[in-house]
């Protein structure tokens, strides 16, 4: 008799196997037990499996619905207007802001030169308006005279009128080679006629209205002779640094993305230049001759002379403004452009030497 018999026997109880059971000795000394079979077991495996995998389904939708709520909590809130551009951005903005300049229609463009010194000139019939209305010390009534007579500038901009002084800001684009010496002639001279025209225009509608009759005609008189009574080299440096701020003012409107920023662009580098008394060459189009026609001391030689001055000035600040920009953000392109293009060209010659003097075969 086996062990195990002896066993159930002297326990009073047979225990005996199972199907699918088997008999082996348990964990506790001394005692055996039922320990599940090869079929027991293969269930059990598999039951398990199927929680496991019912668990594993479950976890990566549990961590896929966990990390979209991180992403979607985690995701930056944008804004709702725009950000202002960066120096090197505008840079590029202001080459194609000029490019866009050398596909202009003649006709197109004397109409918006036309606009352009009409705008400014009435920027120029605000401020004396402004400034016959005054009984504020000299420097207050500059600075407001010169809020005033930003309205012009800003005409010019928000409409896409074509000003002369404004337009030297291309010889960045032509530094950069992306605007040709033929097309900133063009562009310069057709606008500054166009401008002048404007500008001669409200001369004429203004006299016309019977304003110079009033304080606005004894404020145009101060004015006209102040300017006439400048020397040559006076207007020139006048007109340098006025046209320097004109560019810094176009500079900043192209870097606004927004109203708000590009007026606060526009209005302080221009009520700067009012308020020190520098010299505009498209304004002085407009206060010059009304001052004249209002009774000035002075001859229209002299207010030619001064035009020529203040002009060429107007042209050497924005040059220097355009070309420091050039300088600082789009020299290295431009040179990494040119030497591109030149080792392109150079490879296609000699590609085309080999071809030329390789004997066929």
């Amino acid at each position: 008799m086996t062990g195990s018999a002896v066993f159930n026997q002297s326990s009073g109880s047979d225990h005996r196997p199972r199907a699918g059971e088997t008999r082996c000795r348990s964990r506790t000394p001394g005692r055996l037990g039922p320990v599940p079979g090869r079929s027991h077991l293969r269930m059990e495996n598999a039951s398990q499996g199927i929680s496991q995998l019912h668990k594993s389904e479950a976890r990566p939708e549990q961590m896929g619905s966990t990390a979209s709520h991180a992403t979607i909590s985690a995701a930056p809130v944008k804004s709702a207007t725009p950000d202002d551009l960066t120096p090197s951005q505008t840079a590029q903005r202001l080459v194609e802001w000029s490019a866009a300049k050398s596909v202009l229609s003649l006709d197109r463009l004397i109409v918006l030169g036309l606009l352009a010194g009409t705008f400014i000139a009435l920027g120029g019939a605000f401020f004396t308006a402004v400034m016959a209305e005054l009984s504020l010390s000299h420097g207050p009534s500059r600075l407001l005279g010169g809020l005033a007579f930003s309205t012009g500038l800003l005409l010019v901009c928000m409409s896409g009128a074509e000003l002369s002084t404004g337009n030297c800001m291309t010889v960045a684009a032509w530094a950069s080679g992306r605007f040709t010496s033929r097309d900133i002639r063009r562009n310069l001279l057709i606008s500054y006629a166009a401008n002048a025209a404007g500008a001669l225009a409200l001369v004429l509608l203004v006299a016309g209205s019977g304003l110079l009759q009033t304080g606005h005609g004894r404020v145009a008189v101060a004015i006209a002779e102040a300017k006439m009574n400048l020397s040559f080299e006076q207007a020139f440096f006048r007109g340098v640094l006025c046209n320097a701020l004109v560019c810094v003012a176009v500079w900043l409107i192209l870097a606004g993305r927004t109203i708000p920023s590009k007026l606060a662009g526009l209005i302080l580098p221009i009520s700067a230049f009012i308020t020190l008394g520098f010299e505009h060459s498209i304004a002085n189009f407009y206060l010059l001759p009304v001052g004249l026609m209002a009774g000035a001391a002075g001859s229209i030689g002299a207010a030619v002379l001064n035009l020529l001055a203040v002009t060429l000035g107007n042209l050497v600040g924005g040059i220097i403004v355009a070309l420091a920009v050039w300088s600082a953000y789009l020299r290295d392109s431009t040179i990494a452009n040119r030497t591109s293009l030149h080792g392109s060209m150079a490879h296609e010659v000699r590609s085309t030497n080999w071809r030329r003097y390789t004997p066929a075969t």
